[in-house]
């Protein structure tokens, strides 16, 4: 009786560093670690020698991006060209796979090769985080049939997040055009064998909240694909959807489906992954038996703020890593091959990087970087930080200053603008007075490479002087307005020397508060103008006493909104001259979105990664 799998199968490398995010595999496999040639090699000839078979398999969850693939290859034709043993080369990536490799490989009995393009258009790989752009696909397949290969698979999913009816219709097309290019490279061309399954969300994965297409549209987007796929060099074969719903429910569930295991079986479940075997009814009987909706688990879409049933299992990559490229895939976002790149901090590597490469020397391969993947990663945080002791007597631009130099102390990579003078991408809140603290000052920055939060914030706090001190990071979209566009006030608490009141602070405060107007007037290269200023102080009140002093606390509008200056507001308060400057101590101790003192910040707790 002949097996499935009837080959020999070397694994020549576990991990994957790619970071497709529908992929479990590529996630919890991390990180890369490669067998050397020579141990691979002499696995591959004892097994021959063991079991006959006349094929054998060199697996991984990338097989092109092995970095000795062309000694190892080289190596394996050379001992199985007598004995007429081929190679196949799973899990292949357009853009990975060299001349020289199928030059080899076609020196013995060629096997199929399998593309995996996943999606159909460059938008929706982008979403999935393939990193492979149409130019690498074709050009595989040309490099495939121009060597003498017939036959092609390519591999689909459909269901996919955001996917919509372009997407479809963008498989169709690809797939005319990978046997245009297979046609052109090989006049003997035979077929080119489309194979496509739904997509079923996995746990430990970014699109582990994401929802699952119901069985009715699964088979509407088949319909779809046979319509447009009819061309008789052309075969499409599709995963039954029934079975995906069951894989679905089962791939994200909890305990509670132990029950509903059981009652299938009872009810004469068996071999379900037997197509002729497989009874869907039996298993929605199951499921009505035992209380148990399975669209609870499909079809909808989980909260961040979900508890998952797969919470309690550490898989090495950070929960916030994975929150992240669920938001960068929403935003159509790229994240690099760290191999290739900054390391995008999944958590899954320590300070030094566990990586086991077969070619040391070589590292990373040149051949194996995609045409789409060579722009580098650009993440924007928004920092809270502090301004206080005599830090506060800096000025906004060398405040800025000391930011830019802290960052380059803590060896984080801050984009720069094109142009002849290019400058740091950083956009600050509201800028404070000279002499004035902040407690809750914000700023957002754009950093490349793709961070941590935490990591971030730790290795700044280790930067900065004295005074300055980073309180929280949040990353946000690129696309985020700038933080000095969102502000709308800010609050200030003014010790002010009792002694400088000229009637009960109380009383001022409410007298002032009352005036209809606040009269003030400025004087700028010579020409002099009247302001009314109470327009812009939301809420003035006595906070408390302090020893000699009196704290009162302001709202006034800051930013675009603002133009009330602090003196002007004390000079009112204590009925001053212009002249008079008195011993007030200000600090800000907030900046707020909006009058009921909503925070720029997206409060989250931040686990501390490891690295």
């Amino acid at each position: 009786m002949k097996v499935v799998h009837d080959r020999v199968t070397l694994e020549i490398s576990r991990g994957c560093t790619r970071g497709c995010r529908f992929c479990q595999a590529g996630m919890i496999y991390r990180p890369v670690r490669e067998r050397e040639v020579k141990t691979l090699l002499g696995q591959f000839s004892e097994s021959i020698q063991n079991s006959g078979h006349g094929e054998v398999a060199l697996t991984s969850l990338s097989s092109g991006d092995y970095t000795a693939l062309p000694e190892l290859v080289e190596g394996v034709v050379r001992f199985a060209e007598e004995r007429h043993v081929s190679i196949s080369l799973p899990s292949l990536r357009p853009g990975t796979l060299t001349s020289d490799v199928i030059a080899d490989i076609q020196k013995i009995r060629k096997t199929g090769f399998t593309i995996a393009p996943e999606a159909g258009t460059q938008r929706l790989r982008n979403v999935i985080n393939k990193g492979i752009c149409e130019d690498d696909l074709l050009d595989t397949v040309r490099k495939i049939f121009s060597a003498g290969w017939e036959v092609l698979k390519l591999y689909f999913m459909i269901g996919l997040p955001t996917e919509t009816d372009d997407d479809l219709k963008g498989i169709i097309d690809l797939s005319h055009k990978a046997m245009k290019t297979a046609r052109a490279a090989n006049p003997r061309f035979k077929q080119i064998n489309v194979s496509v399954s739904p997509f079923v969300p996995k746990p430990h994965t970014p699109f582990q909240r994401a929802t699952q297409n119901r069985v009715e549209e699964i088979a509407e987007k088949y319909k779809c694909l046979k319509k447009g796929l009819r061309n008789r060099k052309m075969s499409l074969k599709w995963h039954k959807p029934e079975i995906s719903m069951l894989e679905g429910a089962f791939s994200r569930g909890d305990r509670r489906l132990g029950r509903v295991l059981l009652e299938a079986f009872r009810g004469g479940c068996r071999f379900d992954g037997w197509t002729e075997e497989f009874d869907l009814d039996q298993w929605i009987e199951a499921f009505h038996r035992t209380g148990i909706d399975p669209g609870f688990y499909l079809y909808r879409e989980r909260s961040q703020a979900e508890k998952l049933p797969w919470d309690h299992i550490d898989s090495g990559i950070t929960p916030e890593f994975l929150e992240e490229e669920y938001q960068r895939s929403m935003m159509e976002e790229v994240t690099p091959d760290c191999r290739n790149h900054e390391c995008s901090l999944c958590g899954a590597c320590d300070e030094d990087g566990d990586l086991v490469f077969a070619n040391v020397k070589q590292g990373i391969r040149d051949g194996s970087r995609s045409k789409s993947k060579n722009i580098p990663v650009v993440k924007r945080f928004r920092l809270r930080y502090t301004k206080e002791g005599r830090l506060r007597f800096l000025s906004h631009l060398e405040l800025m200053s000391v930011i830019v130099r802290a960052f380059a102390r803590a060896g984080i990579a801050v984009e720069y603008s094109k142009g002849f003078h290019p400058h740091p991408r950083i956009a600050m809140g509201p800028a404070l007075p000279v002499g004035v603290a902040g407690t809750t000052e914000y700023l957002d920055i754009n950093v490349m490479g793709s961070l941590h939060e935490e990591f971030l914030m730790r290795r700044l706090n280790t930067s900065f002087p004295s005074g300055i001190r980073v309180s929280g990071v949040n990353w946000i979209p690129l696309k985020s307005p700038a933080i000095s566009s969102v502000v709308r006030f800010g609050e200030y608490l003014l010790s002010v020397p009792l002694s400088r009141f000229k009637e009960a602070p109380d009383r001022r405060i409410q007298a002032l508060m009352e005036q209809d107007e606040i009269p003030v007037v400025r004087t700028k290269k010579g020409r002099s103008r009247k302001l009314d200023i109470r327009p812009m102080i939301e809420l003035m009140e006595l906070h408390t006493f302090e020893e000699d002093a009196v704290i009162v606390k302001l709202l006034l509008h800051v930013g675009d909104q603002g133009g009330v200056r602090l003196d002007e507001v004390i000079q009112k308060l204590l009925k001053l001259d212009e002249e008079e400057h008195p011993e007030v101590r200000i600090t800000r101790v907030g900046l707020y979105t909006d009058r009921d003192r909503t925070a720029p910040f997206r409060e989250r707790k931040v686990a501390v990664a490891s690295f």
